[in-house]
């Protein structure tokens, strides 16, 4: 793990750093009309054991970070993916950039988001990622019970 992990800044939690668990919550509105909803679902996250929950807005720099944060740390081996989709098509990148990665210019592979380009990670970044964590996707909800049974799923090894 980077010794000063998360390496990048954010709109985050953290939790235990040696938890298997991050958790990216889509982020369909402004960071200054975030609900409370949404806002529960990192705090139950990290209450619940991910080691790290956050907020995730867009498929260009919001995944870059999101990226350089999960290589950054070994110790995570599932990414939940929650909250409802954005107009920026988020959870929609994410899934094609897990099932397909990216082409030699950094786009993401069959993303039909807009500049859904993974600036500033190197590919070996993208590719380590990829292999390594497992995405689990439960987008499309804001339910904290949901998203808490997810964790501890993954945290048993339940899969």
């Amino acid at each position: 793990m980077a010794k000063d992990w998360p390496v990048e800044k954010g709109r985050y939690l953290l939790g235990d750093p040696k938890s298997p668990i991050a958790v990216a919550v889509i982020l369909n509105t402004p960071y200054n009309e975030i609900s409370r909803e949404e806002q529960a679902l990192l705090q139950r996250a990290v209450g619940r054991g991910a080691a790290i929950a956050g907020f995730l807005q867009t498929a260009n720099i919001g995944i870059a970070k999101l990226l350089l944060n999960l290589a950054a740390n070994g110790s995570i081996k599932y990414l939940i993916l929650a909250g409802r989709e954005s107009g920026h098509g988020t959870g929609e990148a994410v899934r094609a950039l897990f099932a397909r990665g990216v082409d030699e210019g950094m786009t993401i592979v069959g993303a039909k988001a807009l500049d859904a380009v993974v600036r500033g990670v190197p590919r070996e970044a993208v590719e380590e990622v990829r292999r390594r964590v497992r995405l689990v996707d439960i987008a499309g909800t804001v339910d904290a019970k949901r998203l808490e049974e997810a964790i501890d799923r993954h945290l048993k090894g339940v899969v």
